[in-house]
């Protein structure tokens, strides 16, 4: 009963620090879906002058995973980091409110924004999952050798 405790323990550690791994590529496939989002408003902008209305239908028809899209309002996931929505919201707060070069300014500047916050998470995500995944088994190896 004991082994099976232990056995339980350390696949449940072991689950956790995949889950730390998930989270990490969900976060990296939000910032690539956003900048897909931004290319997909700003040539919407540029060649059909799409209002705020119509780059959110087009945009639904896409196919996006990880963002929704629902009555005319664009949502990210709940577990999302937090600068990347604030970021993100900002965004979607300024598009639609100015000219047409004014829109195409802003998607440019917001995708150097994201560019830059993707080869963040990139870079980190790279470091993490190793830590994470190497951690969690040495926990999960140590708590059984401890206990038996």
């Amino acid at each position: 009963m004991k082994v099976v405790g232990l056995l339980l323990t350390a696949v449940a550690i072991i689950f956790s620090g995949v889950f730390d791994t998930l989270k990490y590529q969900k976060n990296t496939k939000t910032l690539s879906e956003i900048i897909r989002l931004i290319n997909l408003f700003k040539n919407e902008i540029s060649f059909k002058k799409s209002s705020f209305k119509e780059l959110c239908e087009a945009a639904e028809s896409e196919g996006f995973s990880q963002i929704n899209f629902k009555n005319n309002s664009i949502v990210l996931p709940e577990n999302t980091a937090c600068k990347t929505k604030d970021e993100f919201y900002s965004f979607i707060n300024k598009v639609g409110t100015t000219d047409e070069d004014g829109q195409k300014a802003i998607c440019d500047s917001f995708l150097l924004i994201f560019t830059d916050l993707l080869n963040t998470q990139k870079q980190n995500e790279k470091s993490k999952v190793q830590i994470n995944l190497s951690l969690s088994f040495l926990c999960a190896v140590s708590v059984v050798i401890i206990f038996l």
